[in-house]
Formats: structure tokens, sequence, C-alpha cells
């Protein structure tokens, strides 16, 4: 028996004789939106909905044709800002797109789907924050900021967020004469940690960075 004799044989297997095989197989292998990003998307509770309108806002800046249609019509019918209609109509979209299928045995990825489920249903802990509190994330323009959140490491407690291997690292090694120097690895972390999803005020990753990437 050839190779190819076998996997074909393999796969026929799977299907078996009737539409059941083939089902079990879809769903076996099915990977929806949720099971790839839905832990990130923006909550459903009251402290979300200025980021529902921000993300609102955001759609209607978009080019028509990089929209899926329902998107298209979302924005048509909500063409104002701020609204609070267009953030719920957007919301209820996203969650909508949970139960969708990103990828199966039988497609490749819906890489268009994704993309605007990414865009449009989670929000980065950077775009949360103030434009003027945030401060510059790479070279030394806001060495300052780094330098005094920094120096917040040693006096850190958990319920300000608990801290992470890397901020703990800094932590055990804190020397306040070392900020010169060390404002580096507070601003590289940040880097990091800001591309991060919100999740909540309460979210640990939040409160930290809250605490150490955030202008006076």
């Amino acid at each position: 028996m050839t190779a190819s004799f076998k996997a074909a044989a393999g796969i026929l297997g799977a299907l078996g004789t009737g539409t059941a095989g083939a089902g079990g197989l879809y769903y076996g292998t099915n990977v929806s939106i949720d099971h790839e990003i839905g832990h990130e998307f923006l909550g459903n509770e009251e402290e979300f909905n200025d980021s529902w309108k921000q993300k609102h806002e955001q759609l209607l800046t978009a080019q028509e044709d990089s929209l899926t249609s329902d998107l298209q019509g979302i924005r048509r019918t909500h063409n104002t800002k701020p609204s609070e209609t267009g953030a719920k109509a957007l919301r209820e979209w996203c969650n909508s797109m949970r139960n969708s299928s990103y990828k199966n045995i039988f497609k490749s990825e819906n890489k268009q789907l994704l993309g605007l489920t990414k865009k449009y249903c989670i929000q980065s802990l950077k775009d949360k924050m103030a434009s003027d509190k945030l401060p510059t994330l790479t070279g030394n323009t806001d060495q300052e900021t780094f330098k005094t959140n920094y120096k917040k490491l040693k006096s850190h407690q958990d319920q300000q967020g608990k801290l992470d291997s890397e901020l703990l690292e800094l932590k055990s090694s804190f020397n306040e004469g070392q900020a010169e120097t060390k404002w580096t690895s507070i601003q590289s972390w940040c880097s990091r940690a800001l591309e991060k999803a919100f999740k909540g005020s309460k979210d640990n990753l939040f409160l930290l960075t809250e605490t150490f990437c955030k202008k006076a």
C-alpha cells in the first residue's frame, strides 16, 4: 500500500460514510474567533463604554473597501461621533463574531475577519491611555518620566498590581542611584506591556502600566 493511498484512506475513515463523520471532523478542527483572540475582547460592562466609543470613532475613519458589509452598514447607520448607539452596534457585532470560524480543515485562515476583529474589538493599553499621559517609548525624550517610575519600585505594593518576573528582578536589585541607567529597562518593559489588550481597570497589567508607564 502506497503512502498516498494510506493518507487517502485515513481521511476517508475520518469522514466516515455520511455527513456525521464530516461534521465531526469539522468541529474537531474548527478554530473560532473566540478561541483565537476572544480573551482579549473589550468587555460588555459599563467601564468599557468609552473604549467602545473610541473603537466606533476608529471605524468611521476606515477605508470603505477594508470593511465587511456588516461593518459598512454600522458605519453608514451610525455616522456621527461620539455615538453611544454606534458603539453599542459595534460591540454587538464583535460579540456576534465570537463563534465565527477563523479556520478549519475545509478552508484556510480567514485573515480579513481576524484582522477586523483585532482592530475593532480589542483596545491596546497604549490606545487606552490618554495621549498627554503616554510617554515616548523609544529614545530618551521622556527619560525623566522613566527614572521617576523606576524609583516607584522601592515602595511598590501588590495592591498597585502584582509585579511580574521582570519587574520583580528590577525591584530585587533596586538601587536609586541606578535610575540613570535602569530607566531604559522600565521603558522597554512598558513598550511591550502597552501593546497588550485592555481588560478592565482592575486588571493586573493595567494597574502596573498605570504606575510605571504613565507621565505625571
